[in-house]
């Protein structure tokens, strides 16, 4: 199983409210601090052939917003798989400490088996206490499905299987005129962290700069001579994971033309470096 390093918070509720009946919370998960791209999610017990009609959490922060409520398909590891994924919501909130629910104008249907529920965390510098920042309600049980966190949505960490996450799919009030949308597994191409060939090379007066990001990160592209100066910062900002272009017109940062010969292009990111030689010709 894909792990991590994360630091999570289990927040204790003093007499917390209560969730159904007589089940009352032992307190909140979530991280601290929320980065960018960070996930909650728990496995669904809901049966395959069961219509989706929504989901339903115990809330901790009124003020949090998810950024994306999804569906996701069990990796080969057995943590969710967020290429492979059905979205239910955006920007969806709920009640203060209080039972919350998002329902589905059209059910989904499971076609892909092992089910995850999971939640986008919005960013928040620390969860303080119950009732601040964003978190999930959870119960102590044995043999729960098991809770999984994760800061980038590729690599996961088990919060353990008495962790009861109060997150969970939930059925379809009716099945009458219901059609389900089918939840498939898409083609999707594996992205790797890569600088392309410049096109055109030789060039004059442009060339455009490819690059694929395998995750979400800082990533610096900047044009140096052959005696290591810097030219031209393309590009320093903080990415999405896909691709990305970027077009050099042969211009310094001060916006002159740059002299005819050999340049070198230099992709930075949180883990790799690349290069690649380009000509401008005149």
């Amino acid at each position: 199983m894909k792990t991590m390093i994360v630091s999570f918070v289990i927040l204790i509720l003093a007499g917390g409210a209560l969730l159904a009946e007589d089940a009352a919370p032992s307190g909140v998960l979530s991280l601290t601090p929320v980065e960018q791209s960070s996930y909650i999610a728990v496995r669904s017990t809901l049966p395959d052939s069961v219509l989706i009609g929504g989901v339903a959490w115990y809330n901790n922060d009124a003020a949090t917003v998810f950024p994306t409520v999804l569906l996701a398909a069990a990796a080969d590891d057995g943590s969710p798989d967020l290429g492979v994924t059905a979205q239910l919501g955006v920007d969806v909130s709920g009640d203060e400490l209080a039972w919350s629910g998002l329902t589905l104008a059209v059910p989904v249907l499971n076609d892909v088996g092992d089910l995850f529920v999971v939640m986008q965390l919005p960013p928040y510098e620390i969860v303080a206490e119950p009732g601040v920042g964003p978190g999930i309600g959870y119960m102590i049980a044995e043999g729960a499905p098991c809770a999984y966190l994760s800061t980038d949505g590729q690599e996961w960490t088990a919060v353990g299987t008495n962790v009861a996450l109060m997150l969970e799919a939930v059925p379809a009030t009716t099945k009458s005129g219901a059609v389900g949308i089918m939840f498939q597994r898409p083609e999707i191409p594996i992205v790797h962290t890569e600088l392309f060939d410049p096109s055109p090379n030789p060039f004059n007066p442009s060339t455009e700069l490819k690059f694929t990001l395998a995750a979400a990160g800082d990533v610096e592209l900047v044009i140096y001579d052959l005696r290591g100066r810097k030219v031209k910062t393309l590009m320093h900002d903080d990415l999405e994971s896909g691709e990305h272009t970027a077009t050099w017109m042969g211009q310094d940062d001060a916006g002159a033309r740059v002299a005819s010969g050999m340049y070198l292009a230099r992709l930075s990111t949180d883990t790799k470096i690349f290069q690649k030689r380009m000509v401008l010709l005149k």
